[in-house]
């Protein structure tokens, strides 16, 4: 597909998996090779938040295709069980600004109808005004769009 993308197009690419073993860190760092895109990402928190303790052991690995790595750096913050999903959570972002991208402020948690999170919608680019324009969708009255 990148391979297949003009050179000057506007990319906006959208993942939504259906959890965290599906959001392929790899599929991230491929399709950043294009110059002008943009990422919408349904971060599973509900995933991250049922299964983190259970995903430090090393025979499930389920993690560690969305983020190569963590284990070590998590276990070198020492982080409580209640600490771990945001420990990742923060990994992750690290990640992908390491690949040159900035995360929009508005990041919006969307939850079920009996208001269990479910995933969280990460925008992110490598310029600043798309990432504006997502914070002025992302809060104040639009923010129902979300839930």
């Amino acid at each position: 597909m990148v391979a297949e993308t003009p050179t000057r197009s506007l990319v906006l690419a959208y993942l939504d998996p259906y959890n965290l073993e599906f959001l392929a860190f790899e599929i991230i760092r491929v399709i950043a090779a294009l110059k002008k895109v943009d990422f919408a990402v349904h971060f599973s928190t509900m995933d991250l938040q049922r299964n983190a303790d259970m995903e430090l052991d090393e025979t499930r690995a389920r993690f560690d295709v969305a983020a190569p790595g963590w284990r070590e750096e998590i276990g070198r913050l020492r982080p409580s069980k209640a600490q771990l999903p945001q420990a990742f959570f923060a990994y992750w972002l690290t990640l992908v600004k390491g690949l040159g991208f900035s995360f929009s402020r508005e990041m919006p948690l969307v939850t079920s109808d009996d208001n269990a999170p479910l995933y969280r919608l990460v925008f992110f680019s490598r310029d600043k005004f798309p990432n504006k324009i997502w914070d002025d969708v992302a809060k104040g009255p639009n923010r129902d769009l979300f839930n």
